[in-house]
């Protein structure tokens, strides 16, 4: 089974933002102005990086998708962060509607050779509990889902928990 978890990274797409922009020009200069962008990558930093890395099951790929013009600092910054994970693929793309691009990043990755892939999807701000890979495998495998009846479905784990990190 495989497990492929994508995270948009301030990625330039076209809808699917609660802030709309009526141009990908202005939606660039929004997403990309420098004190902004340093509030994501610090948030990726202490909350969904840390929460990745410490998967009790590290067999799955976790693709980040970035914007193809993210200014180099950021990329670089992005680069270090993730440089000693394998299972880490950051994945520049040009400006796609939002579903599209979610879409095709992961049937780019998905492995024929395995029976099933389960994907998640992450903001750049979320993190999850460590075992968390670990549960959605033991899931899939325990008959929670009716693979022959529904070969496409969701799990949602809801029961969730909200910060606001000071400082």
């Amino acid at each position: 089974m495989q497990v492929i978890g994508l995270c948009r990274f301030s990625y330039p797409a076209l809808g699917g933002f609660q802030r709309e922009h009526e141009t990908i020009e202005q939606r660039k200069a929004f997403l990309y102005e420098e004190a902004r962008l340093k509030h994501p990558l610090r948030l990726f930093q202490a909350f969904n990086l840390p929460s990745i890395l410490a998967q009790t099951d590290m067999d799955f790929q976790y693709l980040i998708l970035i914007g193809d013009d993210l200014p180099v600092w950021a990329r670089s910054r992005l680069d270090d962060l993730t440089a000693a994970a394998d299972h880490i693929k950051i994945l520049p793309y040009p400006p796609h509607p939002h579903r599209q691009i979610a879409a095709q990043v992961i049937l780019d990755h998905v492995d024929s050779t395995h029976t099933h892939s389960i994907q998640f999807r992450l903001d750049d701000d979320d993190a999850v509990h460590r075992t968390f890979v670990e549960r959605l495998k033991t899931d899939a495998a325990t008959g929670v889902i009716d693979y022959a009846n529904k070969p496409r479905f969701a799990l949602d784990y809801a029961r969730g928990y909200a910060i606001r990190p000071s400082a």
